[in-house]
């Protein structure tokens, strides 16, 4: 769609498309995502990685069919309570933000199968964010700040969790 150039905006006016399945505008410049967003209600697959993104509209959680979200490389410190809406959703990349926590809202991605939460300040895991992801396989929490992992996923499908970090884990 607009991957790489320089946009710094989009403007809301794209997401009244309602079949409109893809949108990608990567490596741009772009600071905050319209509330628009959620009214593109046949969104499979937004991939907005590096660009300078440091909050996301409380309407992504209306993106019901929405399958793959890559919110790498960004500005995210926190995440919108409305995230667990995104019922479908099976591919989640949050890697190199500057999360703090792992909100309990991704515990509702009941559908999701890849969590990339990597390279963050994620210090804390809310007891109930990751314990109920029953489909998830790869999890991947390297490069973070976290100290304990006690709340490991109900997956049977999980085969990979990555915890590689600076810091000592202290309780597994």
């Amino acid at each position: 769609m607009a991957k790489n150039n320089k946009l710094q905006t989009v403007e809301g006016g794209i997401f009244a498309l309602k079949a409109l399945k893809l949108v990608d505008v990567s490596h741009n410049e772009i600071g905050f995502l319209p509330e628009m967003l959620g009214e593109c209600s046949a969104l499979v697959e937004l991939l907005a990685d590096a660009n300078k993104i440091q909050a996301l509209p409380m309407s992504i959680g209306k993106l019901s069919k929405l399958e793959v979200l890559d919110l790498s490389n960004n500005l995210l410190a926190a995440l919108p309570p409305s995230m667990g809406g995104m019922a479908l959703l099976k591919k989640l990349n949050l890697s190199s933000n500057k999360l703090t926590e792992v909100p309990d809202s991704i515990g509702l991605l009941g559908k999701l199968e890849e969590l990339n939460l990597s390279a963050n300040s994620i210090a804390s895991i809310h007891p109930m964010s990751l314990p109920l992801l029953g489909s998830l396989v790869v999890l991947d929490l390297t490069r973070n700040k976290l100290t304990s992992f006690a709340y490991v996923p109900k997956s049977a499908r999980l085969d990979s969790i990555l915890l590689v970090s600076d810091h000592a884990l202290t309780t597994w």
